[in-house]
């Protein structure tokens, strides 16, 4: 009999934790739906408030748009397009230490942006911050190896650093890739200005010319080769 009694007070005992873990479970699942709701909301909000961002940039509103885009961020940190115009805005205020966070937080929400990721190393190069921008053109590089923006700064930083074989390098990539809507005859033309700082003239004419080749009526190449037709 006691036996008896002591298996039923077990089976009360499970019965009653059971209870509280069904409960603490529902708890949870309010609390769970409640967040999610929310976020819905703020997420809603956040492309409301980016839309106006957007809206103000376009009539050239940047202070406007910088408000509207904050409070988009703000809402929705995951809201990569709204960092974007952000990032943007500052830009066109001359505020490049804001437009790099901005751009940074897109990243952050979104990692696959080669377009933002080279804005974004320019500024770092601008700023001196040499290391992290090479940084931010390899991680543009290895979303989009083809990407033509992250490339042709990397160009133009090889330029400026005096790395003329490795610049040429570079457009040997992208003129083999082919990318489409570039110019390639433009390609040509600025590798051949390339050759002309190596001083390697024959091969900076052959270069205009394979312009030429591409685009008959090319000014630049044009001229570009009259000057340096007897070097």
């Amino acid at each position: 009999m006691a036996d008896l009694k002591e298996g039923r007070g077990n089976e009360d005992g499970l019965g009653k934790n059971g209870l509280i873990i069904i409960c603490a479970a529902l708890i949870l699942l309010v609390v769970v739906y409640a967040g999610n709701r929310l976020g819905e909301e703020r997420a809603k909000l956040s492309a409301k408030k980016a839309s106006l961002g957007t809206a103000s940039f376009k009539k050239r509103d940047y202070s406007q748009a910088v408000t509207y885009l904050r409070e988009a961020v703000r809402l929705d940190p995951n809201n990569a397009a709204a960092a974007k115009a952000l990032g943007r805005s500052h830009e066109a205020l001359e505020q490049p230490d804001a437009a790099a966070k901005a751009y940074s937080d897109s990243v952050a929400a979104d990692p696959k942006q080669p377009e933002v990721l080279t804005r974004l190393a320019l500024i770092h190069w601008d700023q001196g911050k040499r290391a992290e921008a090479m940084k931010d053109i390899k991680q543009a590089l290895a979303v989009d190896n083809n990407a033509v923006a992250p490339q042709i700064l990397l160009i133009q930083i090889y330029k400026q650093t005096g790395e003329f074989d490795k610049a040429i390098g570079v457009f040997d990539r992208l003129i083999k890739a082919g990318p489409p809507g570039v110019d390639m005859a433009g390609l040509y033309v600025e590798k051949g200005v390339v050759y002309v700082q190596k001083k390697d003239f024959a091969a900076a004419r052959k270069a205009w010319k394979k312009a030429l080749e591409i685009d008959p009526k090319n000014l630049k190449a044009l001229n570009l080769l009259d000057v340096f037709k007897s070097r």
